[in-house]
């Protein structure tokens, strides 16, 4: 699968800057596919990461992600369009992605490198550990 390009969506370069901050927001795809990605900097949140994803019941025409950091928290977005998922990404985080059909999945540096993917997934996937 070609990578299209980091997703547009709100200036988070200063958060990406804080260890232990993380959060989501909504964005927009390059070319229109409902992509989730995961931006972490290898630099402030270490070299590897790593998350669980699964699908939930989706009744809904929009992309849903709820993601849970363990103990350090948890945050939910949804969007016509993607979804960008950003901070340190350890065994504790988990994914469920709530979408009428396939999405992509990135994992890219600030800078748009991309550390793993890109992957399509399907409501169908049994959970997927995701790691870079």
């Amino acid at each position: 699968m070609d990578d299209p390009g980091p997703l547009h969506g709100p200036d988070i370069s200063e958060q990406l800057q804080q260890p232990r901050a993380f959060g989501v927001s909504g964005a927009t795809a390059p070319d229109g596919v409902p992509t989730i990605e995961f931006t972490t900097d290898p630099a402030v949140h270490g070299a590897h990461g790593a998350a669980r994803v699964w699908f939930g019941p989706s009744a809904e025409s929009r992309l849903q992600a709820t993601v849970s950091w363990g103990a350090a928290g948890r945050a939910m977005c949804q969007s016509a369009d993607s979804i960008r998922v950003w901070g340190r990404f350890g065994p504790e985080t988990e994914v469920e992605i709530r979408a009428p059909g396939a999405v992509r999945l990135i994992v890219r540096s600030p800078a748009g490198a991309v550390l793993t993917g890109p992957i399509m997934v399907s409501p169908d996937l049994a959970p997927h550990n995701l790691a870079w």
